[in-house]
């Protein structure tokens, strides 16, 4: 069997605070493999190499392609790969796609770095600690007994009406069989490819449970409405007056993006032109999406004949291209240019953790992420 040590990686993330930092502090598993800093990001100080972010992003992907390298040491290590947790993975090749896993490991030749790039999803790392590894096989094993579990799979949706009218609301359930193992998984409802609203559901290994979102649909039209991209296509029209009655007739009837680039920190702002063509007041909630998930909502109330303009503002603290929509229509893809400022801050292992690291930091490699107040 391919013979493993490595050691068990403290994630601390919380969500309210928009910053990050990692560290990743080298045992003795160094006569096997060793980390180095090989980024901007990463700082080498007392034999810990340590990767900082500040003011890491919300609600959205955070990813740099040459964060650290590993490079073996001993010539019977075969291969290397990393089990992560939610929110946080690693990869090769500047290619966010080609994780690091058990199936698709590191391959190292004795002596020459390997570059890791990390990727933090804001979107589903959560509040709380968990743990990941770092794995490393040995060419002199016959025999693989070590599986990783199976995460819960969607086994089917279930949408409670599929023709209703504005202002009507329905429930979404997704029904989740568990894997060889008890884990949670993160559901999102999804509205036309947009993640309007997430919960996290923990599955019993074998055993099936169901997860719920109610939604109100405000706005006439057909829709993909479903959990985890596996839809139903919904009708929303709008009722049928009664003689003599009012209704409003909320719609937006514009959309404007200022500007497609800005620098690092420098906002962003999102118009919409909401109407109301009918004859009674009505309401209407706004939803402002960045990188296919919710991120705003605005809840406008408009006199009949009235017209206001809502503004939606957003600044970004990573490089990178984000695409934006409204109420789940593309508005446009804004360019972030620029490099984020380093933080000098070492991450301190947080004493709860300490009883967690006690086995694993003998055999392998520690790594601390943790969210910190700005």
């Amino acid at each position: 069997m391919y013979l493993k040590f490595g050691a068990a990686f403290v994630l601390v993330l919380l969500l309210a605070v928009p910053t990050a930092a990692i560290s990743l502090e080298p045992t003795d598993t160094t006569a096997s493999i060793e980390l180095e800093a090989s980024s901007p990001y990463a700082t080498t100080e007392n034999g810990q190499l340590e990767l900082d972010f500040e003011r890491l992003n919300a609600d959205s992907v955070t990813t740099v392609d040459e964060a650290f390298t590993v490079r073996a040491t001993d010539e019977n290590v075969d291969r290397i790969w990393l089990s992560g947790t939610d929110g946080v993975t690693f990869y090769r090749n500047g290619d966010p796609g080609d994780e690091i896993t058990k199936k698709s490991p590191l391959e190292p030749t004795t002596g020459q770095p390997i570059t890791v790039g990390v990727s933090i999803d804001t979107h589903q790392a959560r509040e709380g600690t968990e743990s990941f590894t770092i794995h490393v096989g040995y060419d002199d094993d016959d025999e693989d007994d070590e599986t990783d579990p199976d995460p819960p799979t969607l086994e089917r949706v279930i949408v409670s009406d599929t023709e209703v009218t504005v202002g009507e609301t329905i429930t979404v359930t997704g029904i989740y069989r568990g894997g060889s193992q008890s884990m949670a998984t993160m559901a999102g409802l999804t509205v036309d490819d947009i993640v309007v609203s997430q919960k996290r559901v923990f599955v019993f290994g074998g055993e099936n449970r169901s997860v719920s979102f109610e939604r109100t649909m405000d706005g006439p039209g057909t829709y993909e409405v479903g959990i985890d991209g596996r839809t139903h296509t919904v009708t929303v029209t709008e009722p049928e007056p009664k003689p003599g009655e009012s209704v409003p007739n909320m719609t937006v009837t514009g959309v404007d993006l200022d500007r497609t680039e800005v620098a690092i920190g420098e906002p962003i702002t999102v118009t919409a032109t909401v109407e109301n063509t009918g004859n009674a007041t009505g309401v209407r909630t706004l939803e402002f999406a960045v990188g296919g998930f919710v991120v705003e909502t605005e809840r406008v109330e408009l006199a009949p004949g009235e017209t206001r303009q809502v503004e939606f503002e957003r600044s970004f603290a990573d490089s990178g291209r984000y695409a934006l929509a409204l109420e789940g229509e593309a508005v446009g893809t804004v360019t972030v240019v620029g490099l984020p400022s380093i933080a000098a801050i070492t991450a301190q292992l947080p004493s709860e953790s300490a009883a967690a690291l006690a086995v694993p930091a003998a055999l392998g490699i520690g790594f601390v992420v943790r969210r910190r107040r700005a």
